[in-house]
């Protein structure tokens, strides 16, 4: 079976490759399409439509992969769950807060950044 990707590789926060290499997280190809892809949706989304955003990236990307990716970016912190309807509907969002620090502690370290309370949750 052959996979066919469409677009080029996407582009991937500094911080948050940092991150997940520091947790042994590895970022395949597929993931970092449903990683970018709930970067750049920048609101709340449901499994179907992160699922129809990523296969325009490529035919091999299941649901599957998708909720995996989501668990550990939910356990890590990086995205949000809510839940609506009485729990019929499941929304997804990017943690931006989360994200904007991983970019300063492991790009930037500015000498401030230990003023943060919550630096040992981020590293």
């Amino acid at each position: 079976m052959t996979t066919y990707y469409y677009q080029p590789l996407p582009q991937m926060p500094d911080g948050l490759l940092a991150y997940c290499d520091r947790h042994h997280y590895p970022l395949s190809l597929k993931k970092k399409y449903i990683v970018s892809q709930l970067i750049d949706l920048q609101t709340n989304t449901d499994i179907d439509e992160l699922l129809l955003k990523t296969s325009l990236y490529s035919n091999s990307i299941s649901k599957s992969s998708v909720y995996q990716v989501l668990q550990w970016m939910i356990a890590h912190d990086l995205v949000s769950k809510t839940t609506i309807d009485d729990n019929i509907k499941v929304l997804y969002k990017t943690n931006f807060g989360k994200l904007n620090l991983l970019r300063m502690y492991y790009t930037q370290q500015p000498q401030h950044l230990t003023e943060y309370s919550n630096l040992s949750e981020v590293a």
